[in-house]
């Protein structure tokens, strides 16, 4: 659906525009796949890494709205958002959707 690629499209650039902006990643990895009913998107770095929030709505408190934006997008479709990171580790952010 158009929401559903939407979503994916908005969700691996947020990721790809941290990697490059915030975490000054030297490499990016995008991965793309559907397994069974599901199509799962991941964006792994290997940037400076930060603080994960308990509550992404913590990061609209320091102006950062994008990992917020995606995961409402996520959660509007049905779908499943995480992000983990930890200082100079990188991040990795992980969608999962339903496909319909």
């Amino acid at each position: 659906s158009d929401a559903l690629s939407i979503c994916l499209f908005r969700a691996a650039q947020e990721g790809i525009r941290n990697a490059l902006e915030h975490a000054h990643a030297s490499q990016i990895d995008v991965d793309l796949r559907v397994v069974d009913d599901r199509v799962l998107l991941t964006v792994r770095d290997d940037g400076c890494g930060f603080t994960v929030p308990e509550r992404l709505s913590e990061l609209a408190q320091m102006n950062h709205f994008g990992l917020i934006a995606v995961a409402e997008r996520v959660a509007w479709i049905g779908g499943q958002f995480s992000v983990q990171s930890q200082a100079a580790q990188g991040a990795t952010m992980r969608i999962s959707l339903p496909l319909r």
